[in-house]
């Protein structure tokens, strides 16, 4: 059990490292990364005790239909899990003065992500066996955290916003901060749930295009981060100052 306990948490602490060095402009506090991630373990009692609740756990799913795993993987594991995980990752930055650049947002989201993700696979490695946990390890913990890090890129674009005062625009990415890891997520499980090659070979091809689109969106935001409280509009391309909707440095147009 050692070994597997191991091999669970080994890309939980590899990713951490990884999220804290790609915060180049200005470091979190770490007692704050600690808190975020503390409360990311809070989110998963919060699942837990809702599982137990509803008796989720007991639902038998071989026998199910595909629209019934289909509600089963958006409506109790997707929707439950991501606003328990939103609602942490909301305190871990509510009244937080250092949440003052654009990065912030997914450090945060990102770290809550992983405190779940890692108490979650914690888990299994002691009542699974090695093979399911290596698997875990390698699929499960970076798609939680890749769905934090969308989270967090859409929540760092509503407090800009909110500066900018388009509030409009403000909730409609405070909305997709929450939205967009769900069918994220749903989908995900959605996949694996379903014992059938098709779905399989769609999971495969779903998780590595959302690793590549993850990487690129959090790479996007380090190359265009600045203060949230900083109304310039930035080239997306190579994060330099644009004027009148061009970049001067790159001739891209927004």
């Amino acid at each position: 059990m050692i070994l597997r306990l191991c091999v669970s948490i080994i890309p939980s602490i590899i990713i951490a490292f990884i999220i804290y060095l790609s915060d180049k402009k200005e470091k979190e506090p770490l007692w704050k990364i600690v808190k975020a991630y503390v409360l990311g373990i809070v989110s998963i009692s919060l699942v837990l005790f809702v599982s137990k609740e509803f008796n989720i756990e007991s639902i038998d799913l071989e026998n199910s239909s595909t629209l019934n795993i289909f509600i089963y993987a958006f409506a109790m594991i997707a929707i439950v899990e991501e606003v328990a995980k939103w609602l942490c990752s909301y305190f871990s930055v509510k009244n937080n003065s250092d949440y003052n650049y654009m990065y912030d947002g997914i450090v945060y989201f990102a770290y809550v992500a992983l405190g779940f993700a890692t108490v979650e696979n914690g888990l299994y490695a002691m009542a699974g066996d090695f093979e399911t946990v290596f698997i875990r390890a390698i699929t499960t913990v970076p798609s939680h955290v890749a769905f934090g890090i969308v989270s967090g890129y859409y929540f760092s674009i509503y407090r800009r916003e909110l500066y900018k005062n388009k509030k409009i625009n403000a909730y409609k990415n405070l909305a997709l901060s929450l939205y967009v890891p769900i069918i994220l997520h749903g989908f995900y499980d959605f996949c694996l749930l379903i014992n059938n090659y098709f779905y399989f070979i769609t999971y495969i091809i779903f998780v590595s295009t959302l690793y590549v689109l993850t990487i690129s969106r959090a790479l996007r935001m380090e190359r265009i981060d600045h203060k949230l409280d900083d109304t310039k509009i930035y080239c997306r391309y190579c994060g330099k100052v644009m004027k009148n909707n061009k970049c001067l440095e790159c001739d891209k147009e927004e």
